[in-house]
């Protein structure tokens, strides 16, 4: 995953989020920037080394979109960030 800083209208995107390992300096990289919403997080694909970290900004995070590709996934990583998302929303 990479930052490469907001838009020139302040509108944040986050593409993918690597491996779960990687989840903190994800995070870390945001917060360097001052983030604290995301108003897009985009899943490119649920293959473990592009959403394994997402679950947590998820979590930790303001998202105010997700894109998901429209594909069937099994894993259990890609079912438990689809969990964190229906819990995040169901709690707005």
């Amino acid at each position: 995953a990479s930052f490469q800083g907001q838009t020139h209208c302040s509108k944040t995107m986050l593409i993918d989020a690597g491996e779960a390992t990687a989840k903190n300096r994800v995070a870390d990289v945001l917060e360097e920037y001052g983030v604290t919403t995301l108003n897009m997080l985009v899943a490119t694909h649920p293959h473990s080394d592009h959403i394994g970290g997402m679950q947590y900004i998820v979590e930790n995070f303001q998202i105010e979109q997700v894109c998901l590709p429209n594909v069937s996934h099994t894993s259990q990583g890609y079912e438990n960030l689809l969990l964190a998302i229906q819990e995040r929303d169901s709690c707005s």
